[in-house]
């Protein structure tokens, strides 16, 4: 069974992100830009100020425009056709609804359940990628986050890698495997 993250594997949330961020901001963020995945850092906010904008984000027609990675649809596609897939997403349980709906729309019937570990939300634990692809039985996971990548390794499951700006840093080895599509 193969695990696939959502945001920057399949679902262009950055892009999507960037667009609302510039808009309210007045700044001009690219994809490249962002060199670490703590937006907050890069941005120059604090953490619970991020989590406000991801909020205000969720409801804004930037979130309900996002779009497939490009590729994505024909290789989950592919990947449907020989593996059991599940998607394991950060997002947050506010979001069920229209993530479920967006999948569907996009990738419709390719994944057997679609699990929420609530990073970012506000007043809640988030569950671990790797306790959820373990309850699972995942052996593979699809990832952009480096530090999620390195924590599924360290409990023993293969991580795919996908390259982004804010993973170049991180020194793919073990059972981590950089891919560049």
């Amino acid at each position: 069974m193969l695990g696939v993250d959502i945001d920057e594997v399949v679902a262009d949330f950055m892009g999507s992100f960037l667009d609302f961020y510039n808009s309210v901001s007045g700044k001009a963020y690219k994809k490249q830009d962002i060199t670490r995945y703590e937006l907050w850092k890069v941005l120059n906010c604090t953490q619970s100020d991020l989590v406000s904008l991801i909020y205000e984000f969720h409801k804004t027609p930037f979130f309900k425009s996002i779009k497939p990675i490009e590729g994505s649809t024909k290789g989950i596609a592919f990947l449907k056709s020989k593996y059991r897939l599940h998607a394991i997403t950060s997002r947050q349980k506010e979001i069920v609804r229209e993530t479920t709906e967006w999948i569907e729309y996009y990738f419709k019937s390719c994944f057997e359940s679609i699990e929420f570990t609530d990073d970012n939300a506000l007043n809640r634990k988030l569950l671990k990628k790797s306790s959820v692809c373990n309850s699972l039985g995942i052996t593979t996971l699809i990832e952009d986050r480096d530090s999620y990548a390195e924590e599924c390794a360290n409990k023993g499951i293969r991580v795919i890698l996908l390259d982004r700006p804010w993973n170049r840093k991180y020194k793919e080895g073990g059972l981590v495997k950089r891919v560049y599509g």
